[in-house]
């Protein structure tokens, strides 16, 4: 199911969007797709970065548009997560590409992945 949608970021955020989506050879809606499968698989892991930080929440720059295609069910759990968190989806979805970039900086995903063949 695709949604268009206007990214909430700030300048950061959207340079960050575009050097990865290019890094990784994918569009950024590719990335946004990823990173919010990535976030909603590690959201209860108890990590202080699963919820959208204050200052994010406080205003943004910028809008990014975007068509993001995910599952339906996947769809739900954004919106759901989102209004758990009190924010809107694109705010949310933000934060999940900054979170999976972290992790992929960190070898977080390399270590994830690993565990998961493991298993």
């Amino acid at each position: 199911m695709r949604r268009s949608l206007g990214l909430t970021l700030n300048e950061f955020g959207r340079s960050t969007i575009e050097i990865e989506a290019e890094r990784h050879a994918v569009t950024p809606s590719e990335l946004v797709g990823y990173a919010a499968e990535y976030y909603l698989t590690t959201r209860g892991a108890d990590r202080a970065a699963g919820r959208v930080p204050r200052f994010l929440r406080a205003g943004t720059e910028q809008s990014l548009e975007l068509a993001v295609d995910l599952a339906e069910s996947t769809w739900e759990q954004i919106d759901s997560e989102s209004e758990r968190q009190g924010v809107p989806v694109e705010l949310l979805l933000g934060h999940a590409v900054l979170h999976l970039v972290a992790d992929l900086d960190s070898g977080e995903v390399a270590t994830r992945l690993a565990a998961t063949r493991e298993q």
